[in-house]
């Protein structure tokens, strides 16, 4: 029987040994990643950053492969690694442990389906709030960068983004951002409430795309909710990873034929307030048929 020193450890050792163990991991996976890119891609070490710029299309299928490398690196390993350390039982303790019911599958996908023109109609308020020349600077090139990335000219290129920008990250984000640090928060503060809020405020931050703050913020509170009413964490990484895939699917349908941009503001654009408020009264609706129905189950 291993002893696990960290089982009863306070929140605030848990959280230094969280930012230990994911930047550990993040820099050995970045490392390997660029050590095989040498073989993969012919790149060099000093002229790394060269081949991370998205302006450049031929640096997309380098960026992508960093990405996977970086996003298992950062999300994944770190978490798995951290639940190993915190409980005799990991996969019980991330909530990875069952298989998720159709019934909480389906529902929740809708949920986050029907929630599109509300999210939004909160992003397009957020993006008209005033921010600082460097923090709008670095939105506008975020946004250039997400749409170099998203570009894909084949099924098999739809393939590889729904993988590396919707199905890793989905994974990734649930297992550290709900899996670890809102559980952390939730023994911290001892409240799930206030679990749930840290980590949605965390998970949007760590986007670094604050003209889409509050829409992501919203979108972590659903997953939190998700998470602890079904104690199911394959539940919001299935949520996520609809809600990921549609953007990418959409953009790759949509984009070149010009209804990409009226697709991103659906909910936005004059005299759809109605469809933002049916949007916003049926995702609230299915979301507490969610909450009754896993009472009911025990969950």
């Amino acid at each position: 029987m291993r002893y696990l020193f960290f089982e009863n450890a306070h929140p605030v050792t848990r959280l230094f040994l969280t930012v230990f163990v994911t930047l550990s991991s993040v820099i050995i996976f970045s490392l390997v990643a660029i050590g095989l890119s040498v073989f993969i891609f012919d790149v060099s070490f000093t002229g790394i950053n060269e081949y991370l710029k998205a302006e450049n299309p031929d640096n997309i299928p380098f960026i992508k492969f960093f990405q996977s490398f970086y996003t298992v690196g950062i999300f994944l390993v770190p978490a798995f690694i951290l639940a190993f350390l915190f409980s005799k039982k990991p996969t019980k303790y991330l909530f990875s442990n069952k298989a998720p019911t159709i019934f909480f599958s389906v529902l929740s996908v809708i949920t986050v389906l029907s929630a599109i023109p509300f999210i939004n109609y909160i992003g397009m308020l957020n993006s008209n709030l005033k921010l600082p020349d460097f923090l709008s600077g670095m939105d506008k090139n975020l946004e250039k960068s997400v749409i170099a990335l998203l570009k894909a000219d084949s099924i098999f290129g739809l393939i590889i983004n729904i993988f590396v920008i919707a199905f890793l990250p989905a994974v990734g984000e649930e297992f550290l951002f709900r899996g670890i640090l809102q559980k952390l928060f939730t023994d911290w503060t001892k409240n799930k409430h206030f679990g749930i809020l840290i980590a949605a405020v965390i998970f949007s931050a760590f986007h670094f795309q604050f003209s889409g703050f509050f829409p992501r913020f919203l979108l972590g509170v659903m997953f939190g909710y998700l998470l602890v009413w079904t104690e199911n964490i394959w539940i919001p990484v299935l949520t996520h990873f609809f809600n990921n895939a549609t953007a990418v699917i959409a953009f790759y349908l949509l984009y070149d034929k010009g209804g990409w941009e009226a697709a991103e503001n659906f909910g936005t654009e004059q005299g759809q307030l109605i469809i933002v408020f049916i949007s916003f009264v049926t995702s609230v609706f299915i979301f507490f048929v969610i909450k009754k129905y896993s009472a009911l189950s025990g969950k």
